[in-house]
């Protein structure tokens, strides 16, 4: 796990330099350590792959991004159907997350014609609705 926070400490410092290839490699090795470490499909690990995904649309390389961000919001819609009633809600923001980041990737290839964007923005319509009346259920009335 310290080798994995180490590459994406690295990682965030090399965005924020604009030095995004070198962003890249670090978010490419957590990647694979995390994959390692907890697996393909794991919460942390996606995570990552988006990190790793967004990182790639900074440096213009849309075609490569956006297959990415339609595997994590895939990625992350398992992770949340998977998950116990209870803890919906922790995965509900990367779940979202990543759907904005998919019609982002959509936008900046203009492939994000009206029905991609109702689709998606039905997707995130329907997430918040779910995961609100499941807070309500298990007791969970703020966001926080």
């Amino acid at each position: 796990m310290d080798k994995i926070n180490s590459h994406l400490k690295n990682g965030l410092s090399k965005i924020n330099e604009a030095k995004f290839n070198e962003a890249e490699q670090d978010y490419a090795n957590a990647l694979m350590l995390s994959e390692k470490e907890y697996g393909e499909n794991h919460e942390m690990t996606c995570t990552i792959f988006g990190y790793l995904a967004r990182c790639i649309l900074y440096q213009g390389k849309t075609n490569i991004a956006l297959p990415m961000f339609e595997r994590l919001v895939l990625s992350f819609e398992k992770i949340y159907q998977d998950s116990e009633k209870n803890l919906k809600y922790k995965t509900q923001g990367k779940y979202a997350a990543a759907l904005y980041e998919l019609a982002d990737a959509y936008a900046r290839m203009e492939r994000y014609d009206e029905e991609e964007a109702t689709k998606v923005r039905s997707m995130m319509g329907s997430l918040q609705h779910t995961v609100l009346c499941q807070r309500m259920e298990v007791g969970y009335s703020s966001y926080s």
